[in-house]
C-alpha cells in the first residue's frame, strides 16, 4: 500500500490502521508511507534516503540508533505537538494572554 491513508479524515485513518494491525501474524502487508506513527507496530521498519536502504529495524530500534528515521520522527511528532498547541489557543484565545499561574508557599 503506498500512501494508504492520504485522502482519509483522522477517524478513517484510524479505523484503516487498525485494520492493518488486526491482520498481524495472517498477512505480509507493505506500507509506504511518510507519516511514521502508522508504522510504529510494524515488525520491521525499512528506511529509505534517495532510493537507498539506510536503515531497518523496529520502531524502538530505530528510535534507538538516533538516525534518520528517529530525527524524521521527532520531526514529525513536534509538529503534530505544535499542531494541537494552536488548536487549544484557538479555542480559548484567552488563555494565551494570562500568565501561568504560580503557586505560592503556605504560611507557616
Amino acid at each position: 500500500m503506498d500512501e494508504p491513508s492520504s485522502a482519509l479524515d483522522p477517524r478513517a485513518e484510524d479505523a484503516l490502521f487498525q485494520a492493518i494491525r488486526d491482520r498481524q501474524g495472517r498477512a505480509t502487508t507493505i506500507l509506504i508511507t511518510h507519516r511514521l506513527a502508522n508504522v510504529r507496530h510494524a515488525d520491521r521498519i525499512y528506511v529509505l534516503h534517495h532510493g537507498r536502504l539506510v536503515e531497518a529495524g523496529t520502531h524502538n530500534d530505530l528510535m534507538t540508533a538516533a538516525g534518520r528515521y528517529a530525527e524524521l520522527f521527532a520531526l514529525q511528532a513536534a509538529g503534530y505537538e505544535n499542531r494541537i498547541n494552536h488548536m487549544h489557543q484557538a479555542a480559548d484565545p484567552g488563555q494565551a494572554s494570562q500568565p501561568p499561574h504560580q503557586h505560592q508557599p503556605a504560611s507557616r
